[in-house]
């Protein structure tokens, strides 16, 4: 079994029933497989099972989550510590022993806020449909998804070979990969959901709405429709991440019945 597959694995166990959710995401992995130079770092205990998984990008930043059992475990945190010694960014869960001796090492909290947002699901997400909105059908549909990101976030370097990667992850589910297209057929909107287990929470990541069709709550209607995919196939609820500074993604998740569940800083060098 590879690394992505090993961490997918042991971040869909590590994932709680109900609630918000971990601070790495089963999906989080499956997403960034795109990459093809991707591989996420993990830290075993003494059994060789999995107690940390870390993605990131070198020595630039990581965000990590840390096993439940293994959360305060001081051994574990200052091994950890050493080997992020060179990392500038570091995003790790509140309240662990990992955390607390970043701090002590004399890492200062980021300047830039992120935020969480958790979106229970419903009854009624069992029964609402878009007929808008599907998951991909063939190659067109591949094309438009990537079209519609590209366009929907500057400077995107998304492309068809990156979504196949995404796509052979484990973690990834075609069910949740939804493409809107407008009522003359044009590709608007996309997101994409993914689900560790039925019971735990899903993620929403990432959602693009392309400028060209904006004002028309296209974003909307696709994030709620990939919410109501993941509750349909027995997540709790959803969990999507954004800067606080995204001015119009909070806007969107507020709106598609998110509530905001924590905003927290980045611990820097």
């Amino acid at each position: 079994m590879s690394t992505s597959e090993r961490a997918i694995s042991a971040l869909a166990a590590w994932e709680p029933e109900g609630g918000g959710g971990t601070n790495v995401h089963a999906g989080d992995v499956g997403w960034a497989t795109r990459n093809e130079d991707f591989e996420p770092r993990i830290w075993e205990n003494d059994s060789g099972e999995i107690a940390a998984v870390g993605i990131g990008s070198g020595d630039e930043d990581i965000t990590l989550s840390v096993a439940p059992d293994h959360r305060q475990d001081h051994v574990l945190a200052a091994r950890i510590r050493s080997d992020l010694a060179s990392v500038k960014v570091v995003d790790t869960p509140d309240g662990t022993a990992l955390r607390e001796a970043l701090l002590a090492d004399g890492r200062r909290l980021g300047d830039d806020p992120w935020q969480a947002f958790y979106r229970p699901t419903t009854s009624e997400d069992l029964d609402l449909l878009d007929d808008a909105v599907a998951p991909l059908a063939g190659a067109d549909d591949v094309a438009a998804r990537v079209a519609v990101q590209r366009a929907g976030f500057e400077g995107s370097t998304f492309t068809v070979e990156r979504w196949e990667r995404a796509a052979a992850s484990s973690a990834y589910d075609g069910r949740f990969d939804l493409l809107l297209r407008t009522p003359t057929g044009a590709p608007a909107a996309v997101a994409t959901g993914w689900m560790s287990r039925p019971g735990a929470c899903g993620l929403l990541e990432p959602v693009a709405t392309d400028p060209e069709h904006r004002g028309h709550g296209y974003g909307r209607r696709v994030v709620l429709a990939t919410c109501r995919a993941l509750a349909r196939a027995g997540a709790s609820g959803v969990r999507v991440v954004t800067p606080a500074r995204n001015e119009g993604g909070v806007r969107l998740y507020l709106s598609s019945g998110f509530q905001t569940v924590t905003q927290w800083r980045f611990l820097v060098k």
